[in-house]
């Protein structure tokens, strides 16, 4: 499905039509171009920009696809809490469409075609994810999101009240703060095949093969030493240690992408390594994954939507 191209691909939008324009894109050089920075320039770190792209794509998806406004706007919220929509991000879930008008055009089609392409549920990637966006390292030690600083209603403690109640649900605890997170939510018990995944993510940890077939003998069998705790919580803290590693290429001042792009991407298969050891630490019972609704339903997930959850941020902001 192409898009309709309704717009008039001659419309001229001036610096002053920029906000008040009907919609937020505008036909140029045979694309369909963000009226205010352009898409291509979002970066994903910026909360007033993550606005403006939203808008964008619910806009396309409105005015050119011909989606119900109230569709369009209920998936792109979910997948601006999931990947901020930024293209790369987007890619993971999009059957590996890099472009951002094949991205539109997918999503445009899965609608249409009434395929479930929900991304709201959680897993344990997810909630690893989000909590590693609550995180930062800081003088040695691990900091997280104060849940109690805020003594009024913020997108930060929404989303830590969407954590916690996502690892009640795996873990049948209550934990009322991120402080707790990883030790004590490891399970003692971890499966034969996952131990084998995890013996050889880690082979590169060990110099002395004697020795790591020493240490594995005590992962997964309950042991007094709680060994898979303290690796889980050790790795999860060289996680954090590696997000503020690859932040400080967030801002390095050059047009070139790939200047930008390079030193993220060395690190970006040793920190799905070390991701993929943590959520086999976590055990068994993170196998599962829970629908939004039965969050709300059983586990106290926030009611607010992603929709209003942005919102929230925006004003704040």
């Amino acid at each position: 499905m192409k898009m309709k191209k309704k717009i008039d691909p001659h419309e001229k939008v001036s610096w002053d039509d920029y906000i008040i324009s009907s919609t937020s894109y505008y036909l140029r050089d045979g694309h369909y171009i963000d009226c205010f920075w352009g898409p291509q320039e979002y970066d994903g770190s910026n909360p007033h920009a993550l606005k403006l792209r939203t808008k964008y794509l619910i806009d396309v998806l409105v005015e050119e696809y011909e989606i119900k406004k109230s569709v369009a706007t209920l998936v792109i919220h979910d997948y601006a809490e999931r990947t901020r929509l930024e293209e790369k991000e987007l890619n993971v879930f999009l059957e590996g469409k890099k472009d951002l008008d094949e991205q539109i055009d997918l999503i445009a089609n899965k609608i249409k075609s009434n395929i479930n392409f929900s991304i709201g549920g959680w897993d344990a990637y997810r909630l690893l994810k989000k909590v590693i966006k609550l995180s930062y390292y800081d003088n040695n030690m691990i900091r997280f999101y104060d849940y109690n600083k805020d003594s009024e209603i913020t997108s930060d403690k929404i989303r830590c009240e969407r954590v916690l109640s996502v690892i009640s649900a795996y873990t049948g605890k209550e934990i009322s703060n991120l402080k707790r997170i990883p030790f004590f939510i490891v399970d003692d018990e971890i499966s034969k095949d996952k131990l084998t995944q995890l013996y050889d993510l880690l082979d590169n940890g060990f110099s002395d093969r004697k020795k790591k077939d020493c240490f594995f003998s005590n992962l997964g069998n309950n042991s007094p030493s709680c060994t898979n705790r303290f690796l889980c919580a050790a790795l999860f803290r060289y996680r954090i240690a590696l997000k503020n590693v690859t932040n400080i290429f967030e801002y390095i001042d050059t047009s070139n992408n790939f200047v930008n792009d390079l030193p993220k991407n060395l690190y970006e298969h040793h920190i799905n390594e070390i991701e993929k050891s943590i959520i086999f630490l976590l055990g068994d019972n993170f196998d599962k994954t829970f629908t939004e609704e039965e969050l709300k339903e059983k586990y106290g997930y926030p009611k607010m939507s992603n929709e209003e959850l942005h919102k929230l941020e925006w004003e704040i902001r």
